[in-house]
């Protein structure tokens, strides 16, 4: 787990920066999907309101087999 006081990532972002669907956000938190890494712990702040430390997110990319920098950087293409 990353230190404490780092930048925190919504799952919003998450989505965006992966391309993924939050369902499939979901399947990786459950560990749905064997053959990436088991997916950092979410911090609760509040009743509806998750986050995570964007260095667990990163590590968790590494892992996973993802770029989370090369995700972050390329633009969404969107319609055709």
């Amino acid at each position: 787990m990353a230190e404490m006081g780092g930048r925190l990532v919504s799952t919003v972002e998450i989505c965006e920066v992966l391309g993924v669907t939050r369902q499939t956000l979901f399947a990786w938190r459950k560990n749905r999907v064997p053959t990436i890494a088991p997916f950092p712990k979410a911090i609760k702040l509040g009743y509806r309101t998750l986050r995570w430390y964007e260095a667990d997110l990163i590590e968790w990319a590494r892992l996973s087999g993802f770029d989370w920098k090369r995700a972050k950087n390329t633009p969404e293409k969107k319609g055709l």
